[in-house]
């Protein structure tokens, strides 16, 4: 079965009316990152958040960014030129499932086998 990916894309802008320190910082902490890693990202260009992502995974961190105030889209990937294995693009912190090894960005749950992201038990 072929699901469909997504690219989900920071416009390099923030939401009007909005603090861009501000959305830098709660952007930051959506992505884990560092305050110094974060002023990389707030640039005024368009970035590649994540790539290639499955449905859920684009749309829960479209969510995330525009509820920390910057305008993001989410955008087919293209089959051809994208590679099967989702990527997470920048300098934001990923984190392995210790349950499958699956590489994402923070979360409760793996994305890939749904088990809770706390260390497996020894």
């Amino acid at each position: 079965m072929n699901e469909k990916r997504y690219n989900v894309i920071y416009e390099g802008r923030v939401m009007e009316g909005r603090d861009p320190i501000e959305v830098r910082g709660r952007m930051g902490a959506a992505l884990g990152l560092s305050g110094e890693e974060a002023e990389l990202f707030l640039m005024d260009e368009a970035t590649v958040v994540m790539a290639n992502a499955d449905k859920e995974t684009a749309m829960t961190l479209r969510l995330a960014l525009i509820r920390a105030g910057a305008e993001v889209t989410v955008v087919a990937a293209d089959p051809e030129t994208e590679p099967r294995e989702p990527r997470v693009e920048g300098p934001w912190k990923t984190t392995a499932c210790p349950h499958c090894g699956t590489r994402q960005l923070p979360a409760r749950e793996c994305k890939n086998c749904g088990q809770r992201m706390k260390k497996a038990a020894q």
